[in-house]
Parts: C-alpha cells; sequence; structure tokens
C-alpha cells in the first residue's frame, strides 16, 4: 500500500495524506452526483407515458394540471353525471361492444370512466373523431366549457350563434336518449 501512495505522491508532488484522498472523493462525489441522480431521474421518467422534457417542464412549473391551466372549465368532477357523455354526443361507437370499438379500439376515456373529461387524459383524445388537435377546438370541450365555465355569460352575449350551435348539439344528443 506504501508504494501506491509514494506513486501518487510523485506524481502529485508532494506527500499523500488520508485527508487528500477523502477530499479527492468527496469532490469526484459532488461533481458526479448530479449527473447520477439525472441519469436516475431520465430512468425514472422513461418509465411514465410522458418524455422527459414534458416531465422537467412539469417540474419547473411550466404544465399544470387541466383543472388549474383552465379554471374556466371547473372542477372536471363537479359536472352533473346528467349531460351527456363524449361518446353519446359524438356518437362514435368506440365503447365496449360498439360498432367502431373493434376497428378504432376502445375510447380510453370511456376505460377511465372520464366521459366528461377526456381533456383531462394527457395525450388520450381521440384520433379518429378530433385527429389530436387542441382540445380547446373541440366540440365537446366547447360544449362542456359553455355549461360549466365561468365566463358563461360572456360567452352567450359575445358568441350568440355559437350558443346557438351548442344549444342544437345538446338537443340533437337529448332526442337521440
Amino acid at each position: 500500500m506504501k508504494g501506491r501512495h509514494q506513486a501518487v505522491a510523485v506524481l502529485l508532488g508532494h506527500a499523500v495524506t488520508t485527508s487528500d484522498v477523502v477530499v479527492y472523493i468527496a469532490t469526484v462525489l459532488l461533481c458526479t452526483l448530479p449527473f447520477l441522480l439525472l441519469g436516475w431521474v431520465v430512468a425514472a421518467v422513461a418509465l411514465l407515458p410522458i418524455s422527459v422534457f414534458m416531465a422537467i417542464c412539469f417540474v419547473a412549473g411550466y404544465l399544470r394540471p387541466a383543472a388549474e391551466a383552465n379554471p374556466g372549465i371547473g372542477d372536471l368532477r363537479a359536472i352533473a353525471s346528467t349531460l351527456p357523455t363524449c361518446w353519446e354526443i359524438q356518437d362514435c361507437g368506440r365503447v365496449l361492444g360498439g360498432r367502431n370499438a373493434s376497428r378504432l379500439g376502445v375510447c380510453p376515456s370511456w376505460k377511465a370512466g372520464l366521459g366528461h373529461s377526456c381533456w383531462a387524459m394527457a395525450d388520450r383524445n381521440c384520433p379518429a373523431l378530433c385527429g389530436n388537435q387542441d382540445c380547446r377546438s373541440c366540440s365537446v370541450y366547447t360544449l362542456y366549457n359553455r355549461i360549466d365555465g365561468v365566463h358563461r355569460s360572456e360567452v352567450v352575449e359575445c358568441f350568440p350563434a355559437e350558443e346557438r350551435r351548442l344549444q342544437r348539439m345538446l338537443e340533437t344528443v337529448e332526442s337521440r336518449n
């Protein structure tokens, strides 16, 4: 053991003490620990159905859950259960045993029991009906935002044609049932 210390001492130009070794190990750990932890974070995020970039944005506060991001939609669970579900409004047939379930797959919103709030599931909107477009352009999202939204009266006053279109949509769904 003494021979190794002497070789290191020759390289460093002075005698190596135990405290030098401790300082060296501490320095290496402090310099590599963030990278080791980042590796664990990347490995953990790889198990989630989101990208590393999305996880970093969420932790940094740039992304918020749907209820926080759009307070106008209100609490997703507070929407009345008497309102028609997304698959009733769209008449898509993607419920279990539906006419399109075998071809398009069962609706992820139906499987999760989120008929009124498919937009709450990240990357789970219906590619067959909405083509993964922005949820704000979805007629079901607009309908529920109108019904439950905080700014309902402003929407009705500013967009009367949109109000009539959404009212007809509701009446059509109710007449089917």
